[in-house]
């Protein structure tokens, strides 16, 4: 097997979504809210560019870790037309 492609529309989608609130919130909304030369300005890009750059770096760990496993038994037997067991009809025997 290679190596797992990382550019993937999901991953490009939530890259975008990020990129996109971040230059509205910081480059649209603070300064016609404080303005960007004001101290409460600055304090409020930073903050909000450190929290930005946390959703990117958790992103980046979560997708990179991520290894997917095998799909549930019951999804198998949904694609084949059967009716997956339910836990409850397992617990009496059924």
């Amino acid at each position: 097997m290679g190596r797992p492609g990382y550019v993937t529309v999901p991953i490009l989608s939530v890259l975008a979504t990020i990129g996109y609130v971040y230059y509205t919130t910081v480059f649209l909304a603070i300064p016609a809210w404080l303005g960007l030369s004001t101290a409460a300005g600055v304090a409020n890009a930073a903050a909000f560019t450190a929290l930005a750059a946390a959703c990117l770096a958790t992103y980046a760990v979560a997708v990179s870790r991520a290894r997917p496993g095998p799909r549930a038994g019951g999804l198998r037997a949904r694609r084949r037309g059967r009716r997956p067991p339910h836990p409850r009809d397992q617990a009496q025997g059924l």
